[in-house]
C-alpha cells in the first residue's frame, strides 16, 4: 500500500488541504504527546487529529513510566555493569537458554474467522487477539479509573498545546479489527474467539474526552468501518491488525466529516458573534 492510499493522503484530498502524518510506530498517547508539543507546531494546523488505537494505546500509556525508568537506569549503568551487560559469554548463555525454550504458539485457523465479501466469495479473517492486545481476560478492566484518569490528563495537557496555539483538537477512535468484524464472520466451534468480549470503550474514551474539555472534537470510527464491512467490504488487512487501503479510504471519510461539521458550527458561532457586537454597538450608541 503507498503513501497515496494512507488516512492521512485521503484526507488532504477531501478537505482540499495539506495533512501532516506525525504517527510513528510504539508510541502511545505520553509520546504522542511530546511529538504534538515539539513538532506539530512547525507546521501551524487549524487542526490535530489524534488518532486513540484501542489495541494497545492503553497498554503504552500504562507501561510509559517504567519504560522511561528502565532507560533512565541503563543510562546510570556504571561501566563495570556495562561491561558486563555486554559480555559475549553472558549474551550467548542467555540466548543458549532461550533458545530452548518454544513460545507458545496456536494454530492459525483456531483465530480464523470465515467472512463473506462483497462480491459473495468467502474470505478468512486471521485474529491474533480481539479488541486488547493481550489476554483478552484482560479486556474488561482496561479502563480501569486510574488508567483513564491518566488518559484524561494526557488530553488535558494535548488540549491546551492545542488551545495556546488556536489548534482545533480532534480526538478519533480506532477500533480493533475484531470489533468491527466479529458478528460478521464464522468461526469454528473449537475456536475461541467467538468467545473473546468486547468492551464499550469507544464510549469510555468519549466520556473522558468530553469530560476533558467541550472543545476537543470526538468521532468514533467503529460505525463507519462497520458500516463498510456489513457491505461486504474488507477495510483491514485479513492477516493483519492494520487497515487495508479501503479502511484507510472510510476512516478519512470520516474523520473529513467530523471537521465539515466543525467547520460550519464554527462559521454559524462567527456570524453570532458578529451579529452581537453589531448590536451591542447599536443598542449603545448616543
Amino acid at each position: 500500500m503507498g503513501d497515496a492510499q494512507l488516512v492521512s493522503a485521503r484526507l488532504a484530498d477531501r478537505i482540499g488541504a495539506p495533512v501532516a502524518n506525525l504517527g510513528r510506530t510504539g508510541y502511545g498517547p505520553p509520546q504522542e504527546l511530546v511529538v504534538l508539543d515539539r513538532y506539530a507546531g512547525r507546521f501551524s494546523p487549524r487542526t490535530c487529529v489524534w488518532f486513540f488505537y484501542e489495541g494497545n494505546d492503553l497498554q503504552d500509556l500504562n507501561g510509559y513510566e517504567a519504560e522511561r525508568a528502565r532507560v533512565r537506569a541503563l543510562r546510570a549503568e556504571s561501566p563495570r555493569r556495562a561491561w558486563y551487560g555486554r559480555s559475549f559469554v553472558r549474551n550467548a548463555a542467555g540466548w543458549s537458554s532461550r533458545s530452548g525454550t518454544a513460545a507458545a504458539t496456536f494454530p492459525a485457523r483456531s483465530r480464523a474467522g470465515t467472512f463473506r465479501d462483497a462480491s459473495g466469495a468467502t474470505t478468512e479473517f486471521y485474529f491474533s487477539c480481539g479488541v486488547h492486545e493481550g489476554a483478552a481476560d484482560a479486556v474488561p478492566e482496561r479502563a480501569a479509573p486510574e488508567t483513564m484518569d491518566r488518559l484524561k490528563e494526557v488530553f488535558a495537557e494535548a488540549g491546551a498545546l492545542c488551545r495556546a496555539r488556536g489548534v482545533d483538537l480532534v480526538v478519533a477512535f480506532v477500533p480493533a479489527k475484531f470489533r468491527v468484524y466479529r458478528d460478521l464472520c464464522r468461526f469454528e466451534a473449537d475456536s475461541p474467539c467467538a468467545d473473546w468480549p468486547i468492551d464499550d470503550l469507544p464510549g469510555a474514551v468519549e466520556k473522558v474526552v468530553r469530560d476533558t474539555s467541550p472543545a476537543i472534537g470526538f468521532v468514533d470510527l467503529t460505525p463507519r468501518l462497520r458500516a463498510e464491512a456489513e457491505a461486504g467490504g474488507l477495510v483491514y488487512l485479513t492477516d493483519d491488525t492494520h487497515w487495508s487501503a479501503e479502511g484507510h479510504r472510510a476512516a478519512a471519510l470520516a474523520v473529513a466529516e467530523l471537521l465539515d461539521d466543525r467547520g460550519r458550527e464554527r462559521e454559524r458561532g462567527d456570524a453570532a458573534d458578529a451579529s452581537a457586537r453589531g448590536h451591542f454597538g447599536a443598542v449603545a450608541a448616543p
